[in-house]
């Protein structure tokens, strides 16, 4: 029998990708977000899920977002050619 595999909790999406790519600290993630530290930490741990609108909050800062990891992989990139 073929063993399933869990689905990936956004959180730790969130946790492994997102927020160091970001290069800030969580609890500026959580105050960007309208969140508490706490909050924010729940999700990152998979207690808590990513409600409709932490969801909507964090597509508010997505340019945010995206500008910054784009700035991370040029950086990486440059370190890489080095």
């Amino acid at each position: 029998m073929k063993r399933m595999m869990r689905p990936v909790h956004p959180g730790e999406v969130l946790r492994e990708d997102v927020i160091p790519a970001l290069g800030k600290s969580k609890t500026e993630i959580a105050r960007l977000l309208g969140i508490s530290r706490q909050t924010l930490h729940d999700v990152l741990c998979g207690k808590q899920p990513v409600t409709t609108g932490l969801e909507r909050d964090a597509k508010k800062w997505e340019p945010v977002f995206r500008n910054k990891s784009r700035e991370n992989k040029d950086s990486r990139a440059e370190c890489d050619s080095i």
